[in-house]
């Protein structure tokens, strides 16, 4: 099994904190890690082994919106617990002004770190065979 790759795109402003955004080649889906290694800024996973750039926008946003909830302690499990297990379990409870507050936060992100991702996606994706005629 091939350890996929991971590419330090940048670290950008989400919210009041700074987080590294990692595209991780060889995987799909995301992760964010709030609380990573000591001395390491929050960061942000985006899985770039998809055919459709909208894909990897739509992980991207996936993962920094849960990020910016999670900090806001609005994320939850059914066991009122902060932390879950089970994707399937997670949920979300909040007011509008939460959300508009969390993509307030989410759009300063996409508009800095976006054309860097997708630069580097563009350079980190397989790339297709041309066919021979």
């Amino acid at each position: 099994m091939t350890t996929p790759q991971k590419y330090l795109v940048g670290c950008y402003p989400l919210g009041r904190f700074q987080v590294d955004v990692y595209l991780s080649m060889g995987e799909s889906g995301g992760c964010y890690y709030d609380s990573p290694e000591d001395g390491r800024l929050p960061r942000i996973c985006v899985g770039g082994m998809y055919e459709n750039w909208g894909t990897v926008i739509s992980v991207f946003l996936h993962e920094a919106l849960e990020f910016c909830l999670d900090q806001r302690l609005k994320r939850f499990v059914a066991t009122q617990e902060l932390r879950a297990d089970s994707y399937e379990d997670v949920v979300f409870f909040l007011h509008h002004t939460d959300l508009s507050a969390a993509m307030y936060d989410v759009g300063k992100l996409v508009a800095v770190a976006l054309p860097d991702l997708a630069a580097m996606w563009n350079e980190k994706k397989p790339k297709k065979e041309k066919e021979e005629t």
